[in-house]
Protein backbone atom coordinates (compact mmCIF):
# COMPACT_ATOMS: atom_id res chain seq x y z
CA UNK A 1 0.00 0.00 0.00
CA UNK A 2 2.80 2.30 0.53
CA UNK A 3 4.44 1.30 -2.48
CA UNK A 4 1.46 2.32 -4.16
CA UNK A 5 0.98 5.57 -2.53
CA UNK A 6 4.52 6.59 -3.55
CA UNK A 7 4.05 5.54 -7.39
CA UNK A 8 1.45 7.48 -6.99
CA UNK A 9 2.52 11.08 -5.63
CA UNK A 10 5.29 10.49 -8.34
CA UNK A 11 2.60 9.67 -11.30
CA UNK A 12 0.57 12.18 -10.28
CA UNK A 13 2.34 15.84 -11.54
CA UNK A 14 2.80 13.74 -15.13
CA UNK A 15 -0.58 12.83 -15.25
CA UNK A 16 -1.54 16.55 -14.52
CA UNK A 17 0.80 17.19 -17.06
CA UNK A 18 -0.74 15.12 -19.67
CA UNK A 19 -3.94 16.40 -19.20
CA UNK A 20 -3.56 20.00 -19.12
CA UNK A 21 -1.79 19.08 -22.72
CA UNK A 22 -4.63 16.97 -24.06
CA UNK A 23 -5.32 18.35 -27.34
CA UNK A 24 -3.13 20.90 -27.91
CA UNK A 25 -0.22 20.63 -30.81
CA UNK A 26 2.89 20.68 -28.23
CA UNK A 27 4.15 19.37 -25.09
CA UNK A 28 5.94 21.86 -23.18
CA UNK A 29 8.66 19.96 -21.11
CA UNK A 30 9.86 22.08 -18.18
CA UNK A 31 13.59 22.73 -18.13
CA UNK A 32 15.85 19.81 -16.03
CA UNK A 33 16.87 21.13 -12.80
CA UNK A 34 19.21 19.07 -12.35
CA UNK A 35 21.42 20.04 -15.16
CA UNK A 36 23.70 23.25 -14.32
CA UNK A 37 23.63 26.56 -16.38
CA UNK A 38 27.55 26.90 -15.76
CA UNK A 39 30.02 24.16 -16.30
CA UNK A 40 32.32 23.33 -13.29
CA UNK A 41 35.72 23.32 -12.78
CA UNK A 42 36.81 19.97 -14.00
CA UNK A 43 34.63 20.58 -17.33
CA UNK A 44 35.85 22.42 -19.95
CA UNK A 45 33.14 24.33 -22.65
CA UNK A 46 33.38 23.72 -26.06
CA UNK A 47 32.72 26.56 -28.12
CA UNK A 48 31.77 26.58 -31.44
CA UNK A 49 29.35 25.43 -33.76
CA UNK A 50 28.94 22.15 -32.20
CA UNK A 51 29.15 19.75 -34.84
CA UNK A 52 32.70 18.71 -33.38
CA UNK A 53 34.67 20.43 -35.73
CA UNK A 54 36.10 22.66 -33.70
CA UNK A 55 36.07 26.69 -33.97
CA UNK A 56 39.48 27.05 -31.54
CA UNK A 57 42.43 28.82 -32.24
CA UNK A 58 45.02 26.69 -33.07
CA UNK A 59 48.65 27.89 -32.55
CA UNK A 60 51.29 27.28 -35.30
CA UNK A 61 54.72 25.88 -34.54
CA UNK A 62 57.24 28.69 -36.27
CA UNK A 63 60.79 28.64 -36.49
CA UNK A 64 62.69 31.10 -34.69
CA UNK A 65 63.34 34.13 -36.05
CA UNK A 66 67.31 34.45 -37.28
CA UNK A 67 68.76 38.21 -37.47
CA UNK A 68 71.92 39.03 -39.12
CA UNK A 69 73.80 41.67 -37.93
CA UNK A 70 77.23 43.46 -39.65
CA UNK A 71 80.17 43.80 -37.17
CA UNK A 72 82.14 46.87 -38.07
CA UNK A 73 84.68 46.50 -35.24
CA UNK A 74 85.66 44.65 -32.81
CA UNK A 75 84.50 43.72 -29.22
CA UNK A 76 85.89 47.05 -27.26
CA UNK A 77 85.67 49.28 -24.65
CA UNK A 78 82.76 51.96 -25.21
CA UNK A 79 82.84 54.87 -22.34
CA UNK A 80 79.54 57.14 -22.00
CA UNK A 81 80.65 60.76 -21.28
CA UNK A 82 79.38 60.27 -17.40
CA UNK A 83 82.41 57.69 -17.21
CA UNK A 84 80.75 54.50 -17.68
CA UNK A 85 82.06 51.65 -19.56
CA UNK A 86 80.66 48.47 -21.02
CA UNK A 87 82.23 45.76 -23.95
CA UNK A 88 80.73 46.13 -26.83
CA UNK A 89 81.11 45.68 -30.58
CA UNK A 90 79.84 48.29 -32.94
CA UNK A 91 77.26 47.03 -35.72
CA UNK A 92 76.13 48.44 -38.77
CA UNK A 93 71.88 49.15 -39.68
CA UNK A 94 71.84 47.65 -42.63
CA UNK A 95 70.90 43.81 -41.94
CA UNK A 96 73.34 41.65 -42.86
CA UNK A 97 74.81 39.54 -45.10
CA UNK A 98 75.14 42.15 -47.70
CA UNK A 99 75.67 40.37 -51.40
CA UNK A 100 79.55 40.44 -52.47
CA UNK A 101 81.13 42.92 -54.55
CA UNK A 102 78.24 45.43 -52.44
CA UNK A 103 79.96 49.16 -53.07
CA UNK A 104 77.59 51.17 -50.78
CA UNK A 105 79.03 52.32 -47.36
CA UNK A 106 77.49 50.74 -44.32
CA UNK A 107 75.18 53.17 -42.03
CA UNK A 108 76.79 53.43 -38.39
CA UNK A 109 75.07 56.19 -37.34
CA UNK A 110 71.30 56.54 -37.99
CA UNK A 111 69.21 59.38 -36.41
CA UNK A 112 72.03 60.02 -33.92
CA UNK A 113 72.58 56.72 -32.81
CA UNK A 114 75.24 53.77 -32.80
CA UNK A 115 74.05 50.15 -32.63
CA UNK A 116 75.92 48.05 -29.80
CA UNK A 117 76.19 44.50 -29.61
CA UNK A 118 76.28 43.94 -26.11
CA UNK A 119 79.45 41.02 -24.93
CA UNK A 120 77.83 40.48 -21.08
CA UNK A 121 74.23 40.43 -22.47
CA UNK A 122 74.40 39.17 -26.10
CA UNK A 123 71.80 41.70 -26.78
CA UNK A 124 71.69 44.81 -29.12
CA UNK A 125 71.06 48.03 -27.98
CA UNK A 126 71.14 51.80 -29.62
CA UNK A 127 73.25 54.50 -27.91
CA UNK A 128 73.05 58.40 -28.45
CA UNK A 129 76.28 59.13 -29.91
CA UNK A 130 76.27 62.52 -28.13
CA UNK A 131 76.44 60.67 -25.06
CA UNK A 132 79.68 58.85 -26.01
CA UNK A 133 82.96 60.06 -24.61
CA UNK A 134 85.00 62.79 -27.32
CA UNK A 135 87.37 59.89 -27.66
CA UNK A 136 84.51 57.31 -28.56
CA UNK A 137 82.46 59.79 -30.63
CA UNK A 138 86.48 60.51 -32.15
CA UNK A 139 86.30 56.66 -32.72
CA UNK A 140 83.14 55.99 -34.79
CA UNK A 141 83.98 59.00 -36.81
CA UNK A 142 86.86 57.43 -37.55
CA UNK A 143 84.86 54.50 -38.92
CA UNK A 144 82.63 56.18 -40.77
CA UNK A 145 85.28 58.12 -42.57
CA UNK A 146 87.37 54.45 -43.47
CA UNK A 147 84.38 53.32 -44.76
CA UNK A 148 83.27 56.05 -47.45
CA UNK A 149 87.21 56.31 -48.77
CA UNK A 150 86.90 52.03 -48.86
CA UNK A 151 83.85 52.39 -51.03
CA UNK A 152 85.02 55.19 -53.22
CA UNK A 153 87.96 53.11 -54.18
CA UNK A 154 85.66 50.21 -55.11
Amino acid sequence: MVLAFSMMKLLLPLLALTISCWGQDQVIIPPNPVTPSTPKDSETRINGSGSGVGAGIRQQKREPRKIHYIAVTESRIWTSGDGRIVRASMLAFEPGPLPEGSSKPLTLVRDGKIRLLLDAKKTVSEYPLEKLSKEDQAFVEKQIAARKQAAEKK
